[in-house]
Parts: structure tokens; C-alpha cells; sequence
């Protein structure tokens, strides 16, 4: 993720985890980070089937420069004084944050990587599901940790870019752990003007993959501020349909676009055997989803 991908330096690197507490609590730990100072660090937390606020802690996660690359046989992101916040170590990941969340854990699978040839704002995006375990105001935790990575011209971003500017529609992450024990994992992308993708990895299966989507569908809640319920996309020969229960919501956030949402679901691959949990998260704008319902 580190190095140079089709001549273009890794821009940033954020992580996403969708972790249950013994509890019956619900978080969502989202941090960011550029190769030379964080990004961001926004955990959120939500009471049993509810939906997420911001976590009081994020105001003491680490904010600002950080060292990146390789130390001794790890990659990752630490701060001057060598603490470390994100490590990679093969198949493995530890995040840390503020004293209060420590989780780590294996991969999935391989990584999933999609490659955009847009003339002025060139993009390769690696992302790779962990499952993961830890510990969050010391009470346990479990679920699946999304670590992507950006590649770009240099001094560009994903904020802001054409994609999220105007051409995402829906952008699905998930990984579902089947009742056999068995896993899969992937990304589900649906845009504007080609800017679509599907990339998804059973256990012990071919890798099914396309940059281009059979159909996409969506449907957003009636009510103020809608927020998308169900996502149902086709490609590669397979169906995927996901959908929100009644919470799992994110807060809308000012400093993305006005329409921006974002909320936890279920993922069901059409066809597969039955799910024992579904770790799926959809990314999206509800206006654009309007558009094309």
C-alpha cells in the first residue's frame, strides 16, 4: 500500500471498523491520515440498536504529525515519539487510539483494488478487510476493519476530488461470515459516467470482479434527512441487496457534501448460504440516488 502504485504516490490511508461490544453497543472508528500528519479521527458509538454519535473520545485522539512507512518488518503510521497507531505486518493490522480502543486481528482475504484512468484526477484505491478483535473503554469488542489506501498525482486527494464531488453514487464495504465459518469480503461501487465497480472474495473461490454493473437500484428513506434503506446492485453474473434496519445511522457531517450519509446494513449475496453476521457499511448521497431510483 506504501509504494508507488501505476507511477502515483499513496495520497492518504483511512480505516473504517465495524465492531460489536459484549455490551450490545455498537462503533464505528474512523481515522485518517496523510503520509506525513493525520487526517482525522472521528470514533463513533451507538447504545444498542441505535444510531451513532460521535464518541466523546475523539477529542483526545492524536492530532497531527505522523511518520510513515516501513520500521523493522511493520508499515504503518506512528507519532514522532514512535507510538504507534496503525501497524501492518503482513496478513495483520493493530489500530490504537487515545488509550481507550485497541483492536487488532488477520485478514480476510486479499486486498481488493480498482484503478481509474480520469484524465486529471488519476486514481488507484486498495482496500482490505480484517477481522479483528480488542478492546474499547475496556469492554470487548469484534467485527471487521476496512483499511483502504489512496494512490494519486501528487498533492491531491479523495477530499476533494471528481469522485465525491459528483460521480459516487453508493459505495458499499462489507464482509459477511457465513454459518459454515467461511468468509467473504469486498467492495460494491455504483457512480455516474463508468465510474462503477464490484470486487468480491469468497473463501476458496475465483475472485469475482468487473468495472462495470449489470443494474444498481436504491431506495432512501421519505423522511428528513433520508438516509438510504436498501442498495441492490448486479454484476459479474451475481446479485448483492443491502439493507439498513431501523438505526444504524451516522451523523450527517458538515464538511462533506450536503447529501452525504452514511449507515450501517446487511449485505446478502443472492444465492449464498445463510449469514451468521453481516458487517456491511453503505457511503453515499441521497440526491443522487434520488435521481436514479
Amino acid at each position: 500500500m506504501f509504494a508507488p502504485i501505476n507511477d502515483l504516490p499513496l495520497s492518504m490511508v483511512y480505516t473504517i471498523g465495524i465492531l460489536d461490544a459484549e455490551d450490545g453497543s455498537s462503533w464505528f472508528p474512523v481515522r485518517g491520515f496523510f503520509t506525513d500528519v493525520t487526517r482525522s479521527a472521528r470514533p463513533m458509538v451507538a447504545p444498542p440498536g441505535g444510531d451513532y454519535t460521535l464518541a466523546p473520545e475523539a477529542a483526545d485522539c492524536y492530532s497531527g504529525p505522523v511518520e510513515s512507512g516501513r520500521r523493522d518488518a511493520s508499515w504503518g503510521f506512528r507519532q514522532p515519539d514512535g507510538t504507534s497507531l496503525l501497524t501492518l505486518n503482513g496478513s495483520d493490522v493493530e489500530l490504537t487510539e487515545g488509550g481507550f480502543l485497541a483492536i487488532g486481528g488477520d485478514a480476510v482475504g486479499p486486498a481488493c483494488r480498482l484503478s481509474v484512468d480520469h484524465r486529471d484526477h488519476p486514481l488507484v484505491y486498495t482496500s482490505r478487510a480484517f477481522r479483528v478483535r480488542g478492546r474499547i473503554r475496556d469492554c470487548a469488542v469484534d467485527g471487521v476493519l476496512f483499511v483502504d489506501a489512496i494512490h494519486t498525482l501528487p498533492g491531491r486527494s479523495l477530499f476533494p476530488s471528481p469522485y465525491v464531488e459528483s460521480l459516487q453514487v453508493a459505495w458499499c464495504s462489507f464482509a459477511n461470515e457465513f454459518v459454515d465459518g467461511s468468509w467473504e469480503s469486498g467492495l460494491l461501487l455504483a457512480g455516474r459516467d463508468g465510474y462503477s465497480a464490484l470486487c468480491v472474495q469468497h473463501d476458496g473461490q475465483p475472485l469475482a470482479a468487473t468495472g462495470r454493473l449489470d443494474s444498481a437500484a436504491y431506495d432512501v428513506e421519505a423522511t428528513e434527512p433520508g438516509f438510504p434503506r436498501r442498495v441492490t446492485v448486479s454484476g459479474a453474473g451475481q446479485s448483492f441487496d443491502w439493507r439498513a434496519p431501523d438505526a444504524g445511522r451516522w451523523p450527517v457531517m458538515s464538511h462533506y457534501a450536503p447529501d452525504h450519509r452514511m449507515r450501517r446494513g446487511t449485505l446478502q449475496r443472492m444465492g449464498a448460504g445463510p449469514v451468521r453476521r453481516s458487517l456491511a457499511l453503505v457511503e453515499g448521497y441521497v440526491d443522487r440516488m434520488a435521481e436514479h431510483p
